[in-house]
């Protein structure tokens, strides 16, 4: 099965974000992580099934510049999105392999508008 992979620090969003991806793509098996280290352990078990990495930048133990990097060395096509609140970031995120910024606070539109690109 095809799957999402959402991390994030905060559980809130983590659990609306997957209720969201579940709605909008069915058919995605949605797997969420609570941090950097959590979510690059579930990526390195099936790095090829993953479709779409949506993570948060500041969270404990691994930043998500770091997991992206690690992440694009084990599968460099998979698309990852960051969202990140400190615009500075990103010229560090996009060389460290983010292919798109979700600037917060966003809209699920916003992040609907992303999406399509990849799917």
């Amino acid at each position: 099965m095809k799957k999402i992979l959402i991390v994030d620090d905060e559980k809130d969003i983590r659990t609306l974000l997957e209720e969201w991806f579940k709605f909008k793509w069915h058919g995605y098996e949605v797997i969420l992580a609570k941090n950097g280290e959590e979510g690059l352990a579930i990526f390195r078990k099936s790095p090829t099934d993953f479709k779409l990495v949506v993570t948060d930048h500041r969270m404990p133990r691994i930043l998500g510049e770091e997991m992206i990097r690690q992440i694009k060395q084990l599968n460099p096509i998979v698309p990852i999105v960051l969202m990140t609140a400190d615009v500075d970031i990103i010229p560090v995120a996009k060389a460290a392999g983010a292919d798109e910024i979700l600037e917060k606070p966003w809209k699920l539109e916003s992040l609907e508008k992303i999406i399509q690109k990849f799917f």
